[in-house]
């Protein structure tokens, strides 16, 4: 499945009624020259849920016929463009394929993808060259048509989309666009100007602060965190690299609001949410837990003297690694696509559409949730006080992780005080989570040791490198000691706490 990240600008007419020359973009910025122009006929089915889930969501899935890149095309947003991924045509009544399908099931949650409109665009289409022959930018004058349920909508627009130049180009470029009389269009995608009377308004996102309802700041904080979710899964079966981290943390997130603040929801749901995120988690840590295993290791035999590498050490790690994370894999894969997942997210938008609020959610932040966030202080506090060994010294780094996220979710509202605590948790987290990596490498070092003794290689190696994480384990530990007793003595713990 081929990929690439696109960056485009989308511009209309002013007066749409009145036919606008694109203006000469020679001298803008690097741009040299432009390239021969090509028209091409292009006809695209797009195609979606019964109820619009991913056009809602920025996201376009269709099969294009005409022009030089024909296929299926879908189209995620990422960073500030969108990473679009190519798929055969196949026949054309075929359903998306199947990549694609899994792709998008972070949104769909296995809804049935059918067609929704198909848009016809006679596109004219020429390159902006620099100086030494990189294509800077491809320019696109489009005459468009969309076909649906028998109503027709026609429109005109201008892509410029980035190919070997950069953000300030577009700048630049745009610039001469409006002295010509186009503008930024108002809707970028054309899938979504086809369906823009019956796609829902987007509702405006409400303000949230401390003197606002505290409803608002755990909607906020669920409404965002659900939609990185949804990205983070959709990389992971892109197999893009950190995806299963990143999502492991947005869930994380998700579970910490509910159990910071899930006095705010009538009923069990946040108690039955957290349950079923927790099993995400937990599901998704064996492929984490060996890729960071994999990664220290890597890291720790750069460090080793060559005359100390006593035999195939390095291929004994890389096959053993590999092994583990084709297993680890399969079980993310099947995780993510499991009915008991997929009803996860079902589970959690119908939340976010309909929070069952308790009378405690609409009362003031600042009377609630300092409250709430000071609990889970407590729980830190007490955990660390407690500790002795590694098991519960790692209790007390999901302690404060959970503070972390927890002030995260009140950062919007109450600003410095909540960051400072989030910025404190973080630190505390930090000598806690290198102490975890070292017994995931530790772990790992006496599996692959014992496999290496039984294949008859020596194990001298791998007792260097569990020395050597022992060492950094203890030094770890120290650290975190210190950084919780500068922690609780800052300003009488004021770092902890609201206020």
């Amino acid at each position: 499945m081929s990929s690439h990240h696109e960056v485009e600008r989308t511009y209309t007419p002013v007066d749409p009624t009145e036919e606008v020359e694109l203006p000469d973009l020679v001298g803008v910025g690097e741009v040299t020259a432009r390239g021969h122009a090509e028209t091409v006929e292009l006809e695209a089915v797009y195609v979606d849920t019964v109820d619009l889930r991913l056009t809602r969501a920025g996201i376009s899935l269709r099969r294009r016929t005409g022009g030089a890149d024909e296929g299926w095309h879908l189209k995620v947003p990422a960073g500030s463009g969108r990473d679009e991924l190519h798929r055969p045509l196949g026949r054309p009544s075929s359903p998306p394929p199947k990549p694609l399908r899994d792709a998008v099931l972070a949104w769909t949650a296995g809804q049935d993808l059918e067609p929704v409109a198909t848009i016809h665009t006679r596109r004219t289409a020429y390159d902006l060259v620099a100086a030494d022959g990189r294509v800077l930018a491809e320019v696109a004058e489009d005459e468009t048509r969309s076909v649906r349920d028998g109503t027709v909508l026609e429109w005109r627009e201008v892509e410029v989309e980035l190919v070997d130049g950069d953000e300030e180009l577009l700048d630049l470029v745009e610039e001469r666009l409006r002295d010509a009389g186009l503008r930024p269009a108002a809707v970028g995608r054309k899938i979504e100007r086809a369906l823009a009377d019956v796609l829902p308004e987007v509702e405006r996102p409400r303000k949230v602060r401390r003197a606002k309802p505290a409803s608002r700041v755990l909607h906020a904080r669920l409404v965002d965190q659900l939609e990185e979710l949804r990205r983070c899964e959709s990389e992971v079966r892109r197999s893009v690299p950190d995806a299963v981290h990143r999502t492991r943390v947005a869930a994380r997130r998700l579970r910490s609001a509910l159990r910071s603040h899930g006095a705010l929801l009538e009923g069990d749901v946040a108690e039955r949410l957290q349950h079923d995120l927790q099993r995400l988690v937990r599901t998704l840590g064996p492929e984490r837990d060996t890729e960071v295993a994999g990664q220290r290791l890597a890291e720790l035999l750069d460090t080793v003297e060559a005359d100390l590498v006593v035999g195939p050490v390095r291929r004994r790690v890389r096959t053993e690694l590999a092994a583990r994370m084709r297993e680890h894999r399969a079980a993310t894969r099947a995780e993510l696509a499991s009915p008991a997942h997929l009803a996860l997210l079902t589970d959690l938008d119908r939340l976010v559409a309909d929070p069952p609020w308790a009378p405690a959610a609409g009362r003031r932040a600042d009377a609630v949730l300092p409250r709430q966030l000071a609990k889970d202080a407590k729980r830190l506090a007490a955990r660390l006080g407690a500790a002795e060994d590694e098991e519960s010294l790692h209790r007390a780094r999901s302690a404060a992780k959970r503070l972390r996220y927890a002030a995260e979710t009140l950062e919007p509202a109450f600003g410095s005080d909540a960051a400072r605590v989030a910025r404190t948790a973080k630190e505390l987290q930090q000598p806690l989570g290198v102490l975890q990596d070292t017994r995931l490498t530790r772990a790992l070092l006496l599996e692959v040791a014992a496999a290496a003794t039984a294949a008859g290689e020596s194990s001298f190696t791998y007792g260097r490198l569990h020395a050597a994480e022992e060492l950094a384990a203890a030094i770890a530990r120290e650290e975190a000691e210190a950084r919780w007793r500068r922690a609780s003595k800052r300003r009488k713990g004021r770092a902890l706490r609201l206020g």
